[in-house]
């Protein structure tokens, strides 16, 4: 039985490293697209900043939101505080996001409607 275990977590553990490769290779992609961008159109580039910045502020008070509790189910998988906290401000901006996505979209559809 330990074999099995073994193997697949050996397995498991190669194609997280793979992921982490093509993560690293499609964030390096859009850095470079972004430089181009920001050396053909700088007002672009700016708005694109702004963004980013917004993101940053909305992810900032997902955190401060989040508390750090641990719950008794994932006390063996070696988590930390900090760890649930990272974890829970991403759902949180997720869901914030997903809101705010939902409510330009019927806003949207109003203003259409009604012009």
């Amino acid at each position: 039985m330990t074999e099995a275990g073994g193997l697949f977590s050996n397995y498991a553990n190669e194609l997280l490293r793979i992921a982490e490769i093509l993560l690293g290779l499609g964030i390096g992609a859009i850095a470079f697209s972004l430089l181009i961008k920001a050396i053909r159109t700088p007002k672009s580039f700016l708005q694109l900043l702004g963004g980013i910045a917004i993101l940053s502020i909305i992810y900032g008070v997902a955190y401060a939101l989040q508390g750090s509790d641990l719950p008794a189910q994932l006390l063996g998988y070696g988590l930390d505080g900090s760890t649930i906290r990272l974890f829970g401000a991403m759902l949180i901006t997720t869901y914030i996001l997903g809101g705010l996505s939902i409510l330009l979209l019927i806003i949207g559809e109003l203003k259409r409607l009604f012009t």
